[in-house]
């Protein structure tokens, strides 16, 4: 529902953006599936249809491409989480010592 999620749905896909679950997907898909998306991605936005939009997606799924993107974040925001324990655990508690892990947590969480 794209009133909920608050921006266009699969509004990366219709960009044409190089993502992390798109480049996922390319490894891994089929020859046949990847020479589709690598056309998709050529043609400009007022060219693609809803239709491939959808395929796309589906073969996201498919391939757990968006897991993998998940996985990855998650990765990143602990590896994040322990430099900034490193690089501020000397640093007395304050709201913006509080801030900058809360954002961490936040790109790793957030639902848009």
């Amino acid at each position: 529902d794209e009133a909920a999620y608050g921006k266009e749905l699969h509004g990366d896909l219709w960009e044409g953006k190089r993502t992390l679950m798109l480049i996922h997907l390319l490894a891994q898909c089929r020859v046949r599936e990847r020479r589709h998306v690598v056309s998709f991605l050529r043609k400009a936005r007022s060219e693609r249809t809803q239709a491939e939009i959808d395929r796309i997606f589906a073969l996201m799924l498919q391939y757990g491409s968006i897991e993998a993107a998940g996985r990855a974040a998650r990765q990143l925001a602990g590896a994040a989480m322990i430099e900034g324990l490193a690089a501020f655990g000397g640093v007395p508690e304050s709201a913006h010592k509080r801030f900058i892990f809360e954002m961490i947590l936040y790109v790793v969480r957030r639902r848009r």
